[in-house]
């Protein structure tokens, strides 16, 4: 689709307005690539890991399931132990993980 005269005259004076008020904007146009410090920001943003707050709540939630799965196996078959086993890990792995991922951001601080 072709743009009307209209149209282009709108985008020259909002691109003439927006090479006014950035510099790195203008020459960037003008040699068609995106500035180095800018180039190597969005690569770094790129490779960026998933949030974080998401991979702790799979943690929590799995290590939680899995506790869960073990004290079911234990009390169906009857032995003792994977039910002691499967009660601990129910109760304690989402605070073990949870104080192992803020013990690991303060070591990064």
């Amino acid at each position: 689709m072709a743009l009307s005269g209209r149209d282009r005259r709108i985008l020259s004076e909002i691109e003439r307005e927006l090479t006014l008020a950035e510099p790195l904007l203008a020459r960037a146009l003008a040699t068609g690539q995106v500035p180095t410090r800018r180039r190597s920001l969005l690569a770094a943003r790129a490779g960026e890991r998933p949030d974080r707050s998401v991979t702790i709540t799979v943690a929590i939630v799995s290590c939680l399931a899995s506790g869960i799965a073990v004290l079911t196996v234990g009390l169906v078959l009857g032995i003792l132990a994977l039910v002691c086993a499967g009660a601990v890990l129910t109760q304690l792995s989402p605070a073990a993980v949870g104080y192992l991922y803020r013990r690991a951001r303060r070591a990064r601080r």
